[in-house]
């Protein structure tokens, strides 16, 4: 005849499974959060990326080539800044910002920006991409990913060896 386990066998059931999976919850947040301060990306620095418009690009872009040395895409820091340094003879358009012959100008893209207007490409748009590290809010999915299983086998483990039946005497003793 079997036997129910009583209330207290129960409640202690449900706090061994539930420490266990609290314990690799913490355990894989930990390790989501080392995680996401690592992923600062090496491009992200606080270094400003530079365009330099070389002479002749307006003459090139007119009759449709695409422009000498000048990149189709550009990787932006976290500072999303951009130096545009025009060395040709007509004004450019990067951006909201028109850069005269021989002028600078610093840009700051949007957080959020794909391109900018660039008169310097046929297609009139330059592609950016800013390199950032992925939303805090990732650590929360990565720590319950990590975390769920390893606490799961871990509280496993646990019951399995507190199950086994290990003789510690030494052979020939009984």
């Amino acid at each position: 005849m079997s036997q129910s386990p009583g209330p207290g066998r129960t409640l202690a059931g449900v706090r061994f499974w539930a420490g266990w999976l609290a314990a690799g919850l913490a355990l894989g947040f930990v390790l989501s959060i080392v995680w996401w301060a690592l992923l600062e990306p090496a491009a992200a620095s606080a270094e400003v990326a530079e365009l330099s418009i070389p002479a002749g690009t307006a003459a090139a872009v007119a009759r449709g080539e695409p422009a000498p040395f000048i990149p189709n895409s550009l990787s932006l820091g976290r500072n999303r800044e951009l130096v545009v340094r025009n060395n040709d003879v007509a004004d450019h358009k990067v951006g909201a910002w028109t850069v005269p012959p021989g002028g600078v100008a610093v840009i700051k893209a949007a957080a959020n920006s794909k391109d900018l207007v660039c008169t310097v490409h046929p297609s009139g748009y330059l592609d950016v991409q800013i390199d950032s590290r992925p939303a805090f809010a990732t650590v929360l999915l990565q720590s319950a990913l990590v975390g769920l299983p390893f606490g799961l086998a871990a509280a496993i483990a646990v019951r399995v060896g507190k199950h086994l039946q290990m003789d510690e005497s030494p052979a020939g003793n009984a």
